[in-house]
């Protein structure tokens, strides 16, 4: 496989943040300069070129994405401000979307108006009820988030399109059941929402098969009121099933240095975000260009070339471990530790038979699955225009 044009650019255009999570891969021991350590960050004109390079070996037809992902971007908002605006105008006849990653603390109604009428999609951390959030999610000083994130998320959802806007979870051991967090994020008012568990140099949280399972249930009793929900733990793994079924092949674990690469807060692109700050995965600097389809052959590896992978029988469901989280647990970015494994073959069976439980009672659901049709929160039809 080669590498492609690029299109996606992660940016942190800060790796300074307003909180302290335990589990931030910011501040793995690893890293040779950590976030709350680094005290530079990318100039709007560093953004700008960026994304001027990556439009120029797109097509005209084609979508530049970019990904603020920090730290916490809103830190330097007039710089976001600036950027997205100045990309619109400097590039009017071509698309450009805007996605932010934030711990939601710092979002604000004059923000939400700015962002909504740019189109911007919003990716906000919870890990669920306060009790739980608070364990792990934390400012600086030790105070719980919980108390000034809630509110946001209540502003947010309320003030903004569902479509637009995603929840993202950590699970980890004092987590309740994944079911029960599922529930408590939809009920936030999130139908986009994504949970990961979480990852450190003693590897990945072990997932169970009655989680799965529960999991499953709470999905499908969703469907059967009508509600097509995008939880990401659920449908992408019914995506990749259905591909499998039709003859394609999940390769890859993402598209690190295939058509997507990190642009550090020092000017430096990287392989990923995961990687800011490591000075042994630093690329070229952004004044130079985009890195070149030769350096970024060497930064990712397809199932079959992963000595670990070969001759595993998920491969295909799987694509391999996230190179990052290989590279912190195993000291080898194309390595794969055991527990995800475990996961994946996990993970493999069940969707399977949920697959097959889908086809026979909602199989209206899997196409529409398939064609992202998920179903919009409530308020988005009473949502006042802001």
């Amino acid at each position: 496989m080669k590498p492609q044009p690029i299109s996606q650019i992660n940016v942190g255009n800060t790796t300074r943040c307003n909180m302290a999570c335990d589990y931030c891969y910011n501040e793995q021991p690893r890293k040779t300069q950590r976030g709350s350590e680094t005290r530079t960050k990318l100039v709007p004109d560093q953004m700008l070129k960026s994304i001027s390079d990556v439009l120029k070996q797109l097509s005209s037809s084609e979508t530049c994405k970019v990904v603020l992902i920090g730290g916490e971007p809103l830190l330097d908002w007039t710089a976001i401000q600036q950027v997205i605006t100045q990309s619109k105008t400097t590039f009017p006849d071509r698309a450009i979307h805007f996605t932010i990653y934030t711990n939601g603390t710092l979002l604000s109604l004059q923000r939400l108006r700015f962002l909504r009428s740019s189109g911007v999609q919003i990716v906000v951390s919870c890990d669920g009820p306060p009790e739980i959030n608070d364990l792990k999610r934390h400012f600086g000083s030790g105070r719980e988030s919980s108390r000034t994130l809630f509110p946001k998320l209540a502003l947010l959802n309320s003030n903004y399109p569902s479509r637009l806007t995603r929840v993202t979870c950590v699970l980890h051991a004092s987590s309740p059941r994944m079911a029960s967090i599922h529930e408590f994020l939809c009920t936030l008012g999130f139908v986009n929402i994504h949970v990961q568990p979480e990852y450190s140099a003693n590897g990945i949280l072990p997932l169970d098969a009655e989680q799965i399972a529960e999991l499953h249930e709470w999905y499908l009793a969703k469907l059967s009121k009508g509600l097509v929900l995008n939880a990401t733990s659920v449908t992408d793994n019914l995506k990749i099933i259905d591909a499998n079924r039709h003859g394609k092949e999940k390769r890859l674990p993402c598209d690190s240095g295939l058509g997507m690469v990190g642009l550090g807060p020092d000017g430096h692109y990287y392989p990923c975000h995961h990687y800011f700050g490591e000075d042994s995965e630093r690329l070229n600097n952004v004044e130079l260009g985009l890195p070149s389809s030769e350096v970024r052959q060497s930064l990712f590896s397809e199932t079959d070339a992963r000595p670990v992978c070969a001759s595993c029988s998920v491969k295909n469901f799987c694509g391999g471990e996230c190179y990052h989280r290989a590279d912190t647990a195993l000291g080898s970015k194309f390595g794969a530790e055991e527990t995800f494994c475990n996961n994946m073959k996990l993970l493999q069976e069940m969707t399977a038979q949920l697959y097959i439980r889908l086809e026979l009672e909602h199989s209206w659901a899997i196409e529409r699955i398939l064609r992202n049709d998920f179903s919009l929160h409530s308020s988005d039809c009473s949502m006042s225009c802001i």
